[in-house]
């Protein structure tokens, strides 16, 4: 119909040549208006959408980043997880020799009194006990540690009091035994005055403390 109504017309004076309507040009001015505002209403969406993508991008990002954080703090905590955990283990490895150095640490002891060789040994045996046999380095390290001197059970041909003559070398000191130049130095103990509680012959007849071991 909206066709129809845009033909050309005649006037009344065929000599002045075809003229459109007004009615074509109302039309017309319509369709640009709703032309413009359709356009308009894109722009707008394509603004909201921008908005909404640029939004949801930095939410995204921060999503991201807290993701990673929470990554970081997990990892730390698996860090010091695996280190209680490794530490643990070490602990329970070393309860054994532990638990053995108390067992020692409690069964060696010190005489208050300085005596000879035998007369030491006669006070452990009278309480039921003998002079120590140092016969491993975990037993040595716990009478340095309890910083104890005195007689030891080992003596002439360096038998320990149990008839064994099984001993370490490395505890003796620096060029013990030596009997001092033929002196009969035939008893072992533990001087004050060197270093790591190494062992050193003395003469039976001199008086020390005894160390005891039940």
């Amino acid at each position: 119909m909206k066709r129809k109504e845009c033909i050309y017309t005649n006037t009344a004076n065929r000599k002045g040549g075809p003229q459109k309507s007004g009615l074509c040009q109302a039309g017309r001015h319509r369709y640009c208006k709703w032309t413009i505002v359709l356009l308009v209403l894109l722009c707008v969406l394509l603004l909201v959408l921008l908005i909404w993508q640029s939004i949801s991008r930095n939410q995204l990002l921060t999503s991201c980043r807290n993701l990673s954080k929470e990554v970081e703090d997990l990892q730390a905590t698996v860090d010091k997880l695996v280190a209680k955990r490794d530490q643990l283990k070490s602990d329970t490895d070393k309860l054994p020799n532990t638990l053995e150095r108390e067992k020692m640490n409690r069964k060696i002891s010190s005489s208050p009194e300085v005596q000879t060789w035998e007369e030491s040994r006669k006070y452990c045996m009278e309480k039921g006990e003998d002079l120590v046999i140092i016969n491993s380095r975990e037993k040595h390290d716990v009478i340095t540690e309890k910083n104890l001197t005195g007689w030891i059970g080992l003596k002439k041909e360096w038998k320990w009091v149990d008839s064994t003559s099984t001993y370490n070398i490395e505890f003796w000191a620096d060029g013990q035994p030596d009997s001092n130049r033929g002196a009969n130095e035939d008893c072992v103990g533990i001087p004050q005055n060197l270093p790591h509680k190494s062992l050193h012959d003395f003469r039976c007849s001199e008086k020390k403390k005894a160390i005891c071991e039940k």
